[in-house]
């Protein structure tokens, strides 16, 4: 987001069922998709993002696509049920891809702070995403204060990412997969090389003595994203 802090993100993971049509997917996806979707005049400067990890043949690099849709207005439930419906029309008229599905596609609203670096509004190359939630919801407060006030800031000054924002899903009953929490980090430098420098091994080296981390802090799904639009 480059700075920028909206007040909601749509966030879609992805994937093409069909290898001999990625290519046409990607020109469908940033040709036909993203314009008409952002013909709603409230979704702005989105970003398609390919999975670092995509070439390994694990669940690493799965899911392969990352979207994330910046919502410019206050009704983010509204303005949801308004992105599905565009895309509905896009079907009605023939111009869907039947080889897209979506493993996660849901709206998130701004929680917590941004967290900037003197490194934030360097160009960024890409996008680190961490869907979490707490533990135990009745520490829910106390654990949301400690991941503004002190794991975020901590994992910034590591010196791996610019900037960080925190989102909240809007609507937990809404399938699929209603992820409590959903982090984004920034890098400038190659996400491939912040990947593989954010390994378990140094984050769990880096927080093993924070109870914090070891007793609130559930991870669901992490993954490294490079930039292929625009």
């Amino acid at each position: 987001m480059e700075g920028r802090y909206p007040p909601g993100v749509i966030i879609t993971l992805s994937d093409c069922t069909d290898t001999a049509l990625e290519g046409e997917f990607n020109r469908w996806s940033n040709g036909t998709l993203i314009p008409y979707v952002q013909t709603l005049g409230f979704i702005r400067n989105t970003k398609r993002f390919e999975n670092v990890l995509s070439n390994r043949p694990t669940f690493e690099g799965r899911p392969k696509y990352l979207t994330v849709w910046e919502i410019d207005q206050g009704n983010l439930k509204q303005a949801f049920v308004e992105f599905r419906q565009k895309q509905d029309e896009l079907k009605a008229q023939g111009r869907g891809f039947d080889a897209c599905v979506n493993m996660v596609d849901n709206v998130y609203a701004r929680t917590g702070p941004e967290i900037r670096t003197e490194r934030t509004g360097r160009p960024v190359t890409g996008i680190y995403v961490v869907f979490n939630y707490c533990v135990d919801l009745a520490r829910e407060d106390e654990f949301n204060q400690w991941y503004n006030e002190r794991h975020a800031p901590e994992a910034l000054a590591v010196g791996i990412w610019d900037t960080t924002y925190r989102y909240k899903v809007v609507d937990p009953s809404d399938p699929p997969h209603p992820i409590p929490y959903a982090t984004l980090y920034e890098p400038s430098m190659d996400p491939l090389k912040a990947r593989l420098a954010w390994n378990p091994g140094f984050i769990r080296s880096m927080n093993q003595s924070d109870p914090f981390w070891v007793n609130l802090l559930g991870v669901i799904w992490t993954g490294a994203f490079r930039q292929i639009y625009p």
